[in-house]
């Protein structure tokens, strides 16, 4: 299921003399007095009202996938995601794809996650929804050169989001909302790659794949009376395409206690362009139109260099540690451009043309650590306990301008626990485990002021938490 959402505008026009063509550029802004892409006016509003929803569908829309968020397996996800220099398992394609090469089954697995989302504006429930997906995971080691112990190793993860396959909400960016939750966790996501490895050494390379959305064109044919408007005919074109980017990773093990690992992430950008034509029939209008280019960058995720350690200082301990370099500067600016096109005749519409400043974000470093401390009850059973924190700092600058991102540097806490056993009967001859997680996303309060004390904006702050909870079970084979 696709879900698009977009917020209301007003375009209008005055009675004149003359039939003109107007032309309106502008960034996305949010609809009221002196703000970009607004034509105000008395009549006929009705008329072009759907013209103006198209209009002002103007921030952007997801920024990285809901693995970047919350990670990608229970078991790492309880340690904070700093799993650059350990994936060893189907979550390798996610966190280093060479991790593939250490994997000595064939392992599967399969899980389930839930975000419970509390954000907050002046101190009220924020309209941010809820996240929930299953996931997926496979690991195929093969034994290529026996001899010098080469494995070539095939991996994928898929998340799949339980209530569409992606979400795309597009609001004037004026308007305040939570730039990083309000579309990036509701997508569908998967890494694919190969690992080649010898003992001590495997390098991975593969391709993540997420879903996007676009259009090609809206055509609208309208006619209206003194009392009301209907729509004669309506079509849309709408594609989904695949969007593409490269990942590699290496890992390094000295020692059998000790693991060095690197890992890169391409960008991705998508774009969306979407051209709408309304024939409009009106009072004083015979024959007008509205051509309405909205084109906005839907999609975009940074480049992401990832630098971990693994290590066991003692028996039956491992520490972890990650730091991660995102390059959110590359960011393009998330106002949608907005052209509108109005041809109506006898009436002459007053324009406003106002642009907001383009955004330019920051980068950031996160840094991210784990531990596992496991315990052997019993005979053929592991029982593990696990934990993280992460820090990570917003990319987005401070919104002293006519943009309201909200976004404030984030610290996670994370817990969890797994048990093993040696094999489950005469079937299941390999380690079957359960791993459980919970998350504690903690957005740190801010305030928000602006420079311009005729700021139709006032001062607001904002803060937030996410709680989020998951499970999975593995096989090896």
């Amino acid at each position: 299921m696709l879900r698009t959402e977009g917020t209301d505008g007003v375009v209008g026009g005055e009675a004149g003399c003359h039939g003109q063509a107007a032309l309106v550029r502008a960034k996305g802004g949010y609809p009221g007095h002196g703000q970009p892409g607004v034509v105000r006016g008395t009549h006929p509003k009705k008329t072009l009202y759907l013209a103006a929803v198209a209009a002002v569908l103007a921030a952007a829309a997801a920024h990285a996938s809901p693995m970047e968020t919350f990670g990608f397996g229970p078991r790492h996800m309880a340690m904070g995601s700093a799993s650059t220099a350990l994936a060893e398992d189907y979550a390798a394609g996610f966190y280093n794809p060479a991790g593939a090469a250490f994997a000595k089954d064939v392992v599967f697995g399969a899980g389930y996650l839930h975000g419970f989302t509390r954000l907050r504006l002046n101190g009220a429930s924020n309209d941010t929804q809820d996240v929930g997906g299953t996931s997926f995971g496979l690991v195929v080691p093969t034994m290529i050169y026996k001899p010098m112990g080469l494995k070539l190793s095939f991996v994928q993860d898929l998340y799949l989001p339980d209530r569409e396959i992606l979400r795309v909400r597009m609001l004037p960016a004026s308007r305040p909302y939570f730039f990083m939750y309000d579309n990036r966790v509701h997508r569908l996501a998967t890494d694919i790659a190969l690992a080649l490895g010898i003992p001590g050494l495997a390098i991975g390379g593969g391709i993540t794949i997420l879903a996007d959305t676009s259009g090609r064109g809206v055509y609208f044919e309208i006619g209206t009376d003194l009392a009301s408007y209907s729509e004669a005919t309506a079509e849309l074109e709408q594609s989904f395409p695949v969007r593409v980017a490269p990942i590699a990773g290496m890992i390094y093990a000295p020692w059998d206690w000790l693991k060095f690992g690197l890992s890169y992430r391409a960008p991705i950008q998508a774009s969306v362009s979407v051209n709408t034509l309304s024939r409009i029939v009106a009072l004083y209008v015979e024959n007008g139109a509205a051509i309405i280019g909205v084109t906005n960058t839907t999609y975009y995720s940074p480049p992401k260099v990832s630098m971990g350690v693994a290590c066991d200082p003692v028996d039956n301990l491992t520490l972890l540690t990650d730091l991660s370099l995102n390059l959110w500067s590359r960011q393009p600016d998330p106002s949608a451009d907005i052209q509108v096109m109005l041809d109506l005749q006898r009436l002459n519409p007053t324009i406003v043309q106002n642009e907001i400043e383009a955004v330019r974000f920051d980068d950031t470093v996160t840094n991210r650590f784990g531990a596992e401390y496991r315990l052997h009850p019993a005979a053929g059973m592991t029982v593990a306990l696990r934990g993280g924190y992460i820090y990570e700092p917003t990319p987005v600058p401070p919104q002293t301008g006519g943009t309201n991102l909200m976004d404030s540097d984030k610290h996670v806490f994370s817990l969890g626990a797994g048990l093993e056993l040696e094999s489950a009967g005469e079937v299941l001859t390999k380690p079957v485990s359960l791993d459980a997680f919970t998350q504690i996303h903690v957005l740190e309060r801010k305030l928000v002021t602006k420079n311009d004390v005729a700021s139709p904006v006032p001062p607001y702050w904002f803060d937030g938490t996410i709680y989020a909870i998951g499970l999975s079970g593995t096989l090896r084979f």
